[in-house]
């Protein structure tokens, strides 16, 4: 049997910093799920999930943002995997700006790039790229 490897359904307002994404930011204070969807199995804020999946999904698990905080995930581009591994980018943090009212109540967070990505990658100590 296969593994199963849950996906972070994270969102960005801006997709042009994509590489340069070191973070995904949750609110320790909302709620999420582990999400079955096409036999895949995703991680987002529950307030979005009929929004952004529409039907046919089971939720599998329930809990706050702060059982997601640490967690660390395959960055989208991994050529400057070496340099940053060491660095323990490419971690969930915390971030009270991140809400449900658009995307999906995790947000891929550059450092470089916004006052906010920068204030919280700071605060938990994510390279910038």
């Amino acid at each position: 049997m296969k593994p199963i490897i849950p996906i972070f359904l994270a969102w960005t307002t801006t997709p042009w910093t994509i590489v340069s994404n070191m973070a995904l930011a949750v609110n320790p204070n909302l709620d999420y799920v582990k999400v079955d969807h096409h036999d895949e199995t995703l991680i987002m804020a529950k307030d979005c999930v009929d929004e952004v999946l529409e039907e046919d999904y089971t939720i599998l698990e329930e809990f706050k943002g702060t059982a997601l905080i640490g967690k660390t995930y395959q960055p989208v581009f991994d050529f400057a995997f070496e340099e940053f591994e060491k660095r323990e980018a490419w971690r969930v943090i915390p971030a009270d700006y991140v809400n449900t009212e658009d995307g999906t109540g995790m947000v891929h967070t550059a450092p470089a790039f916004g006052a906010d990505d920068y204030d919280s990658c700071q605060k938990a100590e994510i390279p910038d790229v």
